[in-house]
């Protein structure tokens, strides 16, 4: 379990989490802690004692001023004990230098761990905490297995990652010519499974040489492609789950081509959760994961947890088998020490704030800007601003955060140690008997009076995708959700300049689209109408902005998705009228439809295909009724076409529901 020495050249040292900076500079800490209280001590002394020196002035003399120096009281002390009070005022003296200096010590020690955007650093020379491995310890190694093939994990990632840079550099050989090459890996694994620490090993051993870019979730700058020409470049995307969120998919998708055009030799390293994470990712990220090997990590056995736990201790890094869930995150991270030793110790603010990163996180935000959860902590939990900055340093003392890039303000970002420590070791929020989502709403409120359009559109997705407040899913629960989703996609829309941002406004038009599609379905009669009319002009502004020549990849995303969706509210909007307009609404819906058919194709979108070729069957199955003869026949004939193509994906087993829809029309 213990790994052999590296070579010279490769050896790197064991990163403890500064959590433990406590055990590793006590004196440094101490003093640092002399100096949050000696601080504010001379503050008091020197402002105390000059407001009560006027003051007495004023009630003897009658004049304000300050008294004189005579009559201060350490000026009499000195007189009177010269020696004590000389090696007490030196004493102080003393403790504030070096307090001070241990201050500025341990800030120097918090900034030095954050780092620029895209990091852009060679490989060989990053910290492993670059790339959010907190945790990381050298000595240590756990051969992982591959749960498709049962092989060495470690070893398929190398081999791929070497053929990604043979296909990268023009260098495959002659076998190679023609083949699908990889484009680079793709980790899979559940929480704490290691799937970063095995990206992270590989990446050190094949591209030492390399230059990483790490991806952010919501750039604040554009990438300088130009820039790195001719420079062989690893990306690195961790969770790509959370880049979905966001609406990132387009360009994800389009990454390695844009990466191409520029000339850059590009070799990708993603990660990525099993389950809704991975079923998410295959949906938008098709593209992408086409190019990339899969790697599909398996559980350890209790007796490898045991022996990581030994190899741990060795080394002298703490870990133990409570938590133990058959994962080596388990061991490593503690979060029952975290949630039961570390968290209930934590003062009022650090809680406050650390509950302001997990209702963030809820509504599916991932960056935390310095303004962002001071605004937000105090909105919602009432965290006062003059604490937010001990909060912070608290947290990251504690281990839960740690400082991330700047953003435009020159603020460094926050971001989470370990995503299981907002997910599993924050036990007093929510409280019992309520759900997180119940403070969607005060959030809310909070991001309209911040002005903040960018986590608005993310929330009213999440108001969009997720139910909240009641148990059920009666139409009188989903509809109040719903039109919270609008109201946060509408003040979207007031903050953004078309302008200057086109697609984030074209995104809160989509999200405004869809939000009144779903509260139409919900809603009676003439009220369901104006709705799906709203939804339709919203759709098409959408449509609007992003076109093929400004930007391909988001262009085709928009033709997939934006004209399914359009599609779909012209058809149903057709449903609730008569006549020619009917026949009018029809037609618009089947152009619609195909255009989305274009470029949502089985092989890139297999279950958005589906759902288009039901919708045209609709589409097709209505129109039919509205005309006669060969017309009709015609007609039904294209409607049976699309409701079998639907079959095809959409099977009993899959989707059981969805299946017996089809087969109905059918």
């Amino acid at each position: 379990m213990l790994r052999p020495p590296r070579s010279p050249r490769t050896r790197r040292r064991t990163y403890r989490p500064y959590a433990i900076s406590r055990k590793q500079h006590p004196a440094r800490w101490l003093l640092a802690r002399v100096w949050d209280l000696i601080g504010r001590l001379w503050s008091t002394v020197i402002v105390g004692g000059l407001f009560v020196s006027i003051l007495v002035s004023y009630l003897t003399d009658g004049t304000p001023g300050v008294t004189s120096p005579d009559t201060w009281f350490a000026v009499r002390l000195l007189r009177s004990q010269p020696v004590a009070a000389t090696s007490g005022l030196s004493l102080a003296v003393l403790l504030t230098i070096t307090g001070y200096i241990a201050h500025r010590l341990e800030r120097a020690a918090l900034i030095g761990n954050a780092t620029i955007e895209y990091v852009l650093k060679r490989v060989d020379q990053l910290d492993p905490r670059d790339v959010g491995l907190e945790r990381y310890v050298d000595e240590v190694y756990l051969p992982r297995r591959d749960a498709e093939t049962d092989a060495d994990a470690g070893d398929i990632a190398r081999k791929a990652l070497r053929a990604a840079v043979d296909s990268a550099t023009d260098s495959a050989s002659d076998a190679m010519v023609g083949a699908e090459i990889a484009r680079g890996i793709c980790v899979f694994g559940r929480p704490m499974a290691g799937k970063r620490r095995l990206a992270w090993e590989a990446m050190q051993d094949v591209l030492p040489g390399w230059t990483l870019v790490k991806w952010p979730y919501k750039p604040e700058r554009p990438f300088d492609y130009i820039a790195h020409a001719g420079r062989p470049t690893v990306l690195w995307l961790d969770g790509l789950s959370k880049y979905i969120s966001w609406g990132e998919a387009a360009t994800l998708n389009d990454l390695p081509r844009r990466f191409a055009e520029a000339g850059i030799p590009l070799v990708v390293i993603a990660t990525c959760r099993l389950g809704v994470d991975k079923d998410e990712a295959e949906k938008y990220l098709g593209d992408l994961l086409r190019t990339l090997a899969p790697i599909s990590l398996t559980d350890i056995s209790r007796e490898q947890g045991d022996a990581l736990v030994e190899a741990l201790d060795k080394v002298g890094v703490a870990a133990d088998m409570e938590e133990f869930d058959q994962t080596p995150g388990s061991v490593l991270l503690g979060v029952a020490n975290m949630r039961d030793e570390i968290y209930p110790r934590l003062k009022e603010p650090a809680k406050q704030l650390l509950h302001t990163l997990k209702l963030l996180r809820s509504a599916g935000i991932y960056t935390y800007p310095a303004s962002l959860t001071r605004e937000t902590a105090k909105d919602v939990f009432r965290l006062a601003r003059w604490r937010w900055e001990r909060a912070r340093n608290d947290l990251i003392f504690a281990g839960f955060v740690r400082l991330g890039s700047a953003n435009t303000d020159g603020e460094r970002n926050l971001e989470p140690v370990a995503d299981v420590y907002l997910e599993r070791a924050i036990k007093s929020f929510p409280p019992p008997r309520a759900a997180i989502t119940d403070y969607w709403i005060k959030l809310q409120q909070s991001l309209t009076s911040q002005r903040d359009a960018k986590e608005l559109i993310s929330l009213g997705f999440a108001f969009l995708h997720l139910h909240v407040g009641a148990a059920t899913k009666r139409p009188d629960d989903l509809l109040p959700n719903k039109r919270h989703a609008e109201e946060c996609f509408r003040t979207a829309l007031e903050l953004y300049d078309r302008a200057r941002f086109p697609f984030d406004w074209a995104r809160a038009q989509r999200g405004l689209g869809s939000s009144l599609i779903d509260q139409a379905e919900l809603a009676p009669g003439d009220a369901s109408l104006r709705l799906l009319e709203a939804a339709v002009v919203a759709l098409r502004a959408a449509l609007e902005v992003v076109t093929r020549e400004r930007d391909p990849a988001a262009w085709a995303d928009a033709q997939s998705r934006l004209q399914s969706r359009l599609g779909y509210a012209l058809f149903r909007h057709a449903e609730r009228t008569a006549g020619d307009v009917r026949a009018q609404l029809l037609l618009a819906a089947e152009k619609a439809l195909r255009s989305a058919l274009e470029v949502c194709t089985r092989e890139r979108d297999e279950t958005g295909w589906a759902n288009v070729q039901h919708n045209l069957g609709n589409v097709f199955l209505r129109q039919a009724v509205m005309t006669e003869g060969d017309q009709f026949l015609r007609l039904l004939q294209e409607a049976e076409a699309s409701y079998r193509s639907a079959l095809e994906v959409c099977t009993r087993e899959r989707d059981e529901t969805g299946w017996a829809n089809v087969q109905h029309n059918l």
